[in-house]
């Protein structure tokens, strides 16, 4: 509102002075007149923007990890990889789960996982890593123990119980467990919007952000929507870029399958027509050059 009324104040005081003085002045605001449109608010890009100056010396501590952990879903698909004292003994507890694709496999935009972490590869043309598929009843088909529910579980979790019930097959067994097709989306005012997989268990909106290249300068820094799946529905959160008070949002860290969308600012909207602007700017830039003119020869 401010620099409103100066504008108005300048207009007025411009034409009440004589004709000839006018002009000049005139042009100058006409060759102003485009960065009006460009003009964004400062606070509106910085992140965590309400917290004060450090310079000071004092700092500021706030605890958002909360022993964040991932929890295993129905439709996870785990791979799972047992060592022990003996290879020959280990093997049968490495001939199940099912064959995946690339793409089940979490390749997303960042390529899929080979090589470690207990990936067990097929010898199928094109196979990629076999995984245990947790059912919609929270189970998975491990050879020779049969079911086990670990839905709701950790890894962390699954691996003692695994551990555990091997005791009474193997010799010191050892089990790793990671996620196979661990991924986010990310969408809209983005550098790289793409489907990205996630190749430990705790990833959180500013990683994922990241990945995907920052906000564009016309991404909606307060707004940001996270679209998560729940027991067959979905959830709806708006989080704000330009608070600190993210870190204490339960949508902080994201989950399996989680939709980030990054809207566009209105600045972004009213700049889709670029002809609009370029006609502003070549219109502008004539009409002073004519006032310049009359001001100079008359």
């Amino acid at each position: 509102m401010y620099i409103v009324a100066e504008i108005q104040y300048v207009l007025l005081n411009l034409f009440m002075k004589p004709r000839k003085n006018r002009c000049l002045p005139a042009a100058v605001l006409c060759l102003l007149l485009p960065c009006l449109f460009s003009c964004y608010n400062v606070k509106k890009i910085v992140y965590f923007s309400n917290l004060k100056d450090t310079a000071n010396g004092k700092f500021y501590v706030q605890d958002s990890l909360r022993h964040y952990q991932v929890r295993i879903e129905p439709g996870d698909i785990l791979d799972i990889y047992v060592n022990s004292m003996s290879a020959a003994a280990s093997a049968p507890f490495n001939q199940g789960g099912v064959q995946t694709t690339t793409m089940d496999a979490g390749a997303g935009a960042q390529g899929g996982q080979t090589g470690g972490g207990g990936v067990q590869q097929t010898a199928a043309s094109g196979g990629g890593p076999r995984g245990y598929l947790v059912d919609q009843d929270g189970f998975i088909d491990f050879p020779v123990l049969g079911k086990i529910k670990v839905v709701g579980e950790t890894t962390a979790v699954l691996r003692d119980t695994l551990d555990a019930r091997l005791q009474q097959y193997l010799t010191q067994p050892s089990v790793n467990i990671r996620f196979l097709n661990y991924k986010i989306t990310v969408l809209g005012e983005v550098t790289r919007p793409a489907t990205y997989s996630i190749t430990g268990e705790r990833v959180s909106i500013m990683d994922a952000l990241g990945m995907a290249g920052d906000l564009t300068i016309y991404g909606k820094r307060a707004n940001v929507l996270v679209v998560r799946e729940i027991d067959g529905r979905r959830e709806f959160a708006r989080l704000s870029l330009s608070s600190s008070d993210i870190f204490l949002s339960p949508y902080y860290f994201l989950k399996q399958n989680d939709i980030i969308y990054v809207e566009p600012t209105k600045p972004k909207i009213a700049a889709s027509d670029d002809r609009l602007i370029r006609d502003i700017s070549i219109a502008s830039g004539l009409l002073a050059i004519t006032l310049t003119a009359i001001y100079l020869f008359k």
